[in-house]
Formats: structure tokens, C-alpha cells, sequence
């Protein structure tokens, strides 16, 4: 080190360059909402919150003045060990809801669910959601499907752009259409452009 001190700091200021290269190009840059993040960005704005059974029967409907949305962990014992898993909390004003094995959707008052039970079995639900979008938006719109995980579907609704994002709650997702965000809790989703399934 004596002999060569400015080949020994060349040395690792190279590596420390190549690790700080490597930790950018390897870090996870998706960005993430977590419940702060969206309480702060739904704040002032109406929204509707509704709650499926796995069958996609809906079990109830309310309202709230942005999603101020918290999670928890319950559980059972099982062989001795605790079991847990996250629980939504869903606060509006002085009262909540505790959210575990239902599926969750909350979508600001201004967006339709344009998904039409009664239809889903006469036609493809894809044609049957596209037929209520009116005819001059449906070239270039996106369409949004949420189903319970046992593949009911429970909504839909569509936008010009539509974009999912990470979350920090377990089993959910945020979503963006057309700059309004979307919470869903123990869903499956669909993201598809309208024009796939044009004749």
C-alpha cells in the first residue's frame, strides 16, 4: 500500500463506483403506493367501497371521503403455531370495517362499473363490458376487470390510461385510470386495450 497509495485509493474508488452501479441497475424501481401514500392522494375525493364474497356476490356497499385504509395481522392457532395474515381495515370517519378473506373494491364516485352481471352469461363478459362503453371512447380505451380469487368477476370500468401499481398491504393492488386511483383487496385483475377484441 505504500509503495502504490495512488493505485490503492484508484482501487477502491473503481469499486466503490461499480457497487453503486450495481445496486441502481439491480434495485426494485417500481413504484410502490403504501397507506399513507394513498390516503394523502385520495384525500377531499368521494368514494364508493364495495365488498364481494368469493362467489362475487356483493355483501356491502359504503362511502367515504377518501381511502384511509389501515392493515393489521389475525390469525388462528393451527398445530400449535400461529397462522397470521393481513387484515384490511377500512376507517370512515368514527367508524371501520375489518376486511380478511373478502375481496375489496374502492374506485372514486366520478368512475362507472360498467360490468353487467345479467349479461356475463349470454355473451363473453370482454364484449359485454365493451358494449357499455359508449362507441366513441371504446378505440383506445383500457378496460379494468376485477374478479375474486374463485374468478368471479365483481367490476370493471375503463380509461384511456391505465396503469397497476405495487402495494404495501398483502394480496392488494393500486391502480391508476386516467389519474384516479383504484384500491383492491383480494383481487385478480385484467388489463387489456379494447381494440384486441374488435371484429
Amino acid at each position: 500500500m505504500r509503495q502504490h497509495p495512488i493505485g490503492v485509493v484508484a482501487f477502491f474508488v473503481f469499486a466503490f463506483f461499480a457497487g453503486y452501479i450495481y445496486v441502481q441497475q439491480t434495485a426494485d424501481k417500481h413504484e410502490v403506493y403504501d397507506t399513507d401514500r394513498l390516503y394523502q392522494e385520495t384525500k377531499g375525493i368521494k368514494y364508493t367501497i364495495e365488498t364481494y364474497s368469493s362467489g362475487g356476490k356483493l355483501i356491502s356497499r359504503q362511502h367515504s371521503n377518501g381511502l384511509d385504509i389501515d392493515v393489521s395481522q389475525t390469525g388462528n392457532l393451527s398445530g400449535g403455531k400461529r397462522a397470521l395474515m393481513d387484515t384490511v381495515v377500512v376507517l370512515n370517519g368514527e367508524d371501520q370495517m375489518e376486511v380478511s378473506g373478502s375481496t375489496v373494491v374502492a374506485f372514486p364516485d366520478g368512475i362507472d362499473d360498467i360490468l353487467k352481471r345479467g349479461d356475463c352469461d349470454k355473451t363473453p363478459i370482454i364484449n359485454s363490458v365493451i358494449s357499455h362503453i359508449p362507441i366513441e371512447r371504446q378505440y383506445g380505451s383500457k378496460i379494468l376487470l376485477v374478479k375474486t380469487y374463485g374468478e368471479e368477476p365483481v367490476f370493471s370500468t375503463y380509461g384511456r390510461t391505465a396503469k397497476s401499481f405495487y402495494s404495501n398491504i398483502d394480496n392488494s393492488q393500486v391502480f391508476e385510470l386516467d389519474g384516479s386511483l383504484l384500491f383492491v383487496f383480494r383481487g385478480e385483475f385484467s388489463i387489456s386495450d379494447t381494440t384486441i377484441f374488435s371484429d
